[in-house]
């Protein structure tokens, strides 16, 4: 295994060397090339302050484990299978044993937590590409070695962490908050069955729980795609008052461990599993929900359920007793309490995900007056289907989309549809696109013209989005009567696509032939710029000329549409408003975007 040096390794000794004479870091061995994985691994002795009495010894082994590309790449640091630390701490990988032919156990320990960067070594970033790198690891491996110590891993007011529970990349995901926590803590039942629709064939999404007599105590508010789909399966559930854990800090591993796990925290697992199976003994593959409460920092109360899935062994769900069991409800509980429950198989975990609106739009969404709105497209061609898919993925679920045309494979180029949708009405396909976007969306389809826009009983904000680029439907739909409380907003992009034109007129109201005296100067000029030359032309025949935009340049143009729709949910204009942006290219070569000349109304 150990195949001679790999190449480049001035580095890696580099940044060995630095270790050299660093306080409570001894390097205990040289510097080993590990062929068959492509990584280097060095063995060291890390020594913390000894303070008061303490579980975790003040001097244990390590194994710096560092990738080829250092200093780039991972670096990870694990207990050494002899002399290292044992068991599994907060901000640390499951400590199982491992690869037996490596030195070292699988506990890679998490030195870039937050209350280490924060709490004690200022907020330097990893110091990825300098050839210190090492040295930043080991000093954080030493902080976290002395927080182990002293039980402070967790700390009060640290954002609370799950232990590693070596889960499978199959996920479950459910809808829990504050409001369905209070639920389940009213309701009495500890087990019963889960609804999950499968998305595919890696993930599913826990639809309802009912009790033992099949009565519904949640059901997540999801979208068009999860509360219609068809494609489901039964679980089973069980609620448990605490994290079942294995101290210090480690998700059980096997059926025996959860077993103790759940006795520990004051359960009977008997009076849980043994209801909580018989329901879904049909010989068929199926998952076990793990409930527990969960705080949102150390050391505060639960504010939320969360539900660790597994799934559960073939011979749990079976309806025939194997040999030497009676083929009865008591004699298939004795097989399962034998054969699993209380023995040595390991468990499968699966990933289980909380998709609360609040969470899956953690990484950035747009702003609630807009979010809470409801929305009628107009037009599902490549502007639309852009600026639609947008605000969806911004949290704007609310959606009425009208077009009667259907795609083209000329289409494609600028549209979020693809070649399976060739053919299909627009509006419907794009609605379906955008169902599957967000396990919230609800979007509707009419694959009719602009007549078929219409008030969704939507309570709150209603936004007319008008993006046909067509005269003729825009003055259609400012010749209705006026609608206080919705604003109508018609975006177009220019001949050549280097303007965007939006029009905001709330309540409707606005003057069509107005609008196009404002808007006709422009438009020249779009013509003037694009030269005398032909449009393009997708075949022979007497065919209407093409408008020509690229995707990127269109995909811009959307991106500035929904900053624009933002403003104007936001604090809608007092009168009808018409905004010329300027998509141009500065003498560098950046592409910019600013208002037109005279843009404003």
């Amino acid at each position: 295994m150990i195949a001679g040096e790999a190449p480049d390794e001035r580095a890696v000794r580099e940044g060995c060397r630095l270790l050299e004479g660093e306080a409570g870091i001894t390097v205990t061995g040289p510097l080993r090339w590990w062929d068959r994985q492509r990584y280097w691994s060095l063995s060291l002795r890390l020594t913390v302050e000894a303070g008061a009495p303490s579980e975790v010894a003040a001097t244990s082994d390590w194994y710096a484990v560092v990738s080829e590309r250092y200093p780039f790449g991972r670096i990870e640091i694990f207990p050494a299978r002899a002399g290292g630390l044992e068991g599994t701490r907060p901000h640390q990988d499951r400590n199982s044993p491992g690869d037996g032919s490596l030195p070292w156990t699988e506990g890679d320990i998490c030195v870039k937590t937050p209350a280490f960067v924060h709490g004690r070594h200022g907020d330097d970033p990893d110091p990825l590409g300098k050839i210190d790198r090492l040295r930043w690891y080991c000093q954080r491996a030493l902080s976290w070695l002395q927080d182990a110590r002293a039980g402070t891993l967790m700390r009060e007011g640290d954002h609370f962490e799950l232990p590693k529970f070596a889960a499978l990349a199959d996920t479950v995901g459910f809808c829990e908050d504050e409001t369905t926590f209070n639920v389940w803590t009213g309701s009495p039942a500890r087990y019963g069955v889960a609804e999950l629709v499968r998305l595919n064939g890696n993930a599913r999404a826990v639809r309802r729980f009912t009790d033992p007599g099949g009565r519904l105590i949640v059901r997540s508010g999801w979208g068009t795609a999860i509360s219609e789909s068809k494609d489901t399966e039964p679980a089973a559930w069980i609620r448990l008052d605490r994290l079942p854990i294995l101290e210090p800090y480690e998700a059980p591993g096997t059926w025996a461990e959860l077993w103790r796990a759940i006795e520990r925290i004051g359960a009977a697992p008997e009076d849980l599993f043994r209801p909580a199976l018989t329901p879904i003994r049909d010989g068929k593959s199926h998952i076990l929900l793990v409930g527990f409460p969960i705080p949102a920092r150390v050391a505060e109360a639960p504010t939320v359920l969360h539900w660790q899935p597994l799934m559960l062994p073939d011979s749990v769900t079976s309806r025939k007793a194997p040999p030497g069991f009676r083929n009865n409800d008591q004699g298939l509980w004795t097989r399962d309490l034998t054969l699993v429950l209380r023995g040595g198989k390991p468990l499968s975990w699966l990933t289980g995900e909380n998709w609360a609106i609040d969470r899956l739009g953690a990484r950035g969404r747009l702003p609630e007056s807009i979010r809470n709105a409801s929305v009628t497209l107009v037009g599902a061609g490549s502007l639309g289907s852009a600026v639609a898919e947008l605000l969806v993925r911004g949290g704007v679920y609310d959606l009425h989309i009208v077009d009667p045309e259907r795609l083209t494979a000329g289409n494609l180029v600028r549209h979020t549809l693809t070649l399976r949708d060739v053919a299909q009405h627009k509006a419907e396909w794009l609605a379906r696109r955008l169902n599957g976007v967000s396990p919230f969306a609800r979007a509707r389809f009419s694959n009719r013209d602009a007549n078929a826009e219409g008030s969704s009983g939507h309570v709150g904000p209603r936004i007319v989005l008008d993006c046909t680029g067509s005269d003729d439907v825009l003055q259609q739909l400012s010749a209705g009567p006026a609608e206080p409380g919705t604003l109508l907003v018609s975006l177009s992009i220019g001949l050549g696509a280097r303007h965007l034109y939006a029009l905001a007129a709330p309540g409707r109201v606005f003057d069509f032939r107005m609008f196009q005296a404002a808007v006709q100067p422009w438009l020249r000029q779009d013509l003037e710029d694009q030269g005398p030359g032909p449009l393009p032309q997708e075949g022979p025949g007497c065919w209407h000329p093409l408008f020509p935009a690229r995707q990127d340049e269109v995909a811009m143009h959307a991106a500035a549409a929904v900053q624009r729709l933002v403003k104007w949910a936001a604090v809608p204009p007092a009168e009808w408003t018409l905004s010329v942006l300027e998509r141009s290219v500065s003498e560098a070569g950046e592409v910019i975007y600013g208002p037109g000349r005279h843009a404003e109304r």
